[in-house]
């Protein structure tokens, strides 16, 4: 049986800054002929928002993509196929194991019934990294609603190759270029069999990895055609102590960075701050 020690929590913050026009699909509230077709979700008092499960999502996705982690495999329909591949399937890793970045950062499926304690595999404790929905920033919101309006409308159609006419136009509604949203996330370290969290720190970095690989790629739907090219700025990395919560201890920042790609002397000296407030943090264990 695996034994856990939670030791704090590593805290990212900064700007998501919309490149390109955004469009993450919401549910339509009326149904009406010429209506939006393609609204963008948004909160209960209307404003546009990214959900932490679409950036969790496509993070994940990419650092899949970037480790060598997919295969054509369906990890329901053939389970033995995929644990000889080492995990990889179709909708990213499954092995569950501890030396995992994927499962071990942005979590795995929940255990069924049927699994034994060998084929779980989830010895690694809990999912380590929390995403929260980003809001709009309070500035990019003023600035919206001087002109009205918080999203655009961009018109597509489909182009009959015969003729060259544009037919069935349809609505989309999308973020406008230049809005800026605040993003938080939460990652979560602990020591594992008293490994004094060597583990969970080595990982820290492919977050950023993460970050860096979505900024070449697009959030939300039709980035092919020119939405979702996002850009992260003014990321802050702040470490908060077990006894920040319990007992009112100061968090601590280590690191301000432009944007999510940095050099490998950079990394290193996060790694080597992150590894002196974890052992502060946890007197018994080793750096």
């Amino acid at each position: 049986m695996s034994e856990y020690q939670f030791i704090g929590n590593i805290i990212l913050s900064g700007k998501i800054v919309c490149k390109t026009a955004l469009h993450i699909g919401g549910a339509k509230d009326t149904y009406e002929i010429g209506g939006m077709d393609n609204p963008v979700i948004k909160t209960i008092w209307g404003e546009p928002y990214i959900p932490g499960s679409s950036l969790k999502g496509k993070m994940r996705s990419l650092l899949d993509w970037s480790l060598g982690k997919v295969a054509d495999l369906d990890p329901h329909k053939r389970k033995k196929e995929v644990k000889e591949s080492g995990g990889k399937s179709k909708f990213g890793c499954r092995c569950g194991k501890q030396d995992c970045p994927i499962c071990r950062i942005f979590g795995i499926e929940a255990e069924t019934e049927e699994e034994t304690e060998a084929e779980k595999g989830r010895d690694f404790g809990p999912t380590r990294l929390l995403v929260r929905d980003a809001f709009m920033d309070p500035e990019s919101e003023k600035k919206l609603l001087e002109l009205g309006r918080t999203t655009e409308l961009k018109m597509e159609n489909t182009i009959d190759r015969i003729s060259g006419k544009a037919e069935h136009p349809r609505p989309i509604e999308r973020v406008p270029e230049g809005t800026e949203f605040a993003f938080s996330m939460v990652y979560s370290v602990y020591s594992v069999e008293n490994d004094g969290c060597k583990k969970d720190i080595e990982m820290f970095p492919h977050v950023l990895d993460a970050m860096a690989l979505l900024e070449d790629s697009y959030l939300g739907g039709m980035g092919s055609r020119g939405s979702g090219q996002v850009e992260f700025k003014d990321i802050g990395i702040t470490f908060r102590s077990k006894d920040y919560y319990l007992k009112g201890k100061e968090e601590q920042l280590l690191a301000r960075f432009p944007s999510p790609r940095i050099t490998q002397d950079q990394k290193k000296k996060l790694l080597e701050d992150l590894n002196k407030v974890a052992c502060d943090a946890n007197p018994g264990s080793e750096s």
